[in-house]
């Protein structure tokens, strides 16, 4: 399967069920396997694992409906920033302390921020002085 097209199916499924996580991962042998979990509920418990998208689908509206209410909103934000920068950041929303976190390898302390705007800016700002390299 061709690197857009499961971008594309991704996109999809995470735009149909925008509280939910979603991704692919090819294997060498045994089929690829497709997962979704909630973006706001951690836990393994709760990552959903298929053999295709279709089937991942039906699973994530059979896990849908017995979610409580959650306010997924920041949790996908977050995911939305990090697969922009990708590794060595990783990206997440605190929801106790209701910000957004920014690590790097090379970062003793995690970056932290009110919004994701202002997160995703400094971000950009970071890797362009720094080149995608260790900081100064």
């Amino acid at each position: 399967m061709a690197d857009g097209s499961v971008n594309e199916i991704i996109s999809g499924l995470e735009a149909r069920w925008p509280r939910w996580q979603c991704w692919y991962v090819p294997r060498v042998t045994g089929g690829p396997v497709w997962c979704a979990r909630p973006w706001d509920i951690p836990g393994a418990s709760r990552v959903i694992n298929t053999g295709g998208p279709a089937t991942l689908e039906a699973a994530i509206a059979d896990a849908d409906a017995a979610l409580p209410p959650g306010d997924y909103a920041p949790h996908r934000e977050a995911g939305r920033i990090a697969r922009r920068f990708g590794w060595p950041w990783t990206v997440g929303y605190d929801p106790a302390a209701r910000c957004f976190t920014a690590r790097h390898r090379d970062l003793a302390e995690p970056l932290r921020y009110p919004d994701a705007a202002t997160l995703e800016a400094e971000l950009a700002a970071w890797d362009a002085a720094h080149a995608g390299g260790a900081p100064a």
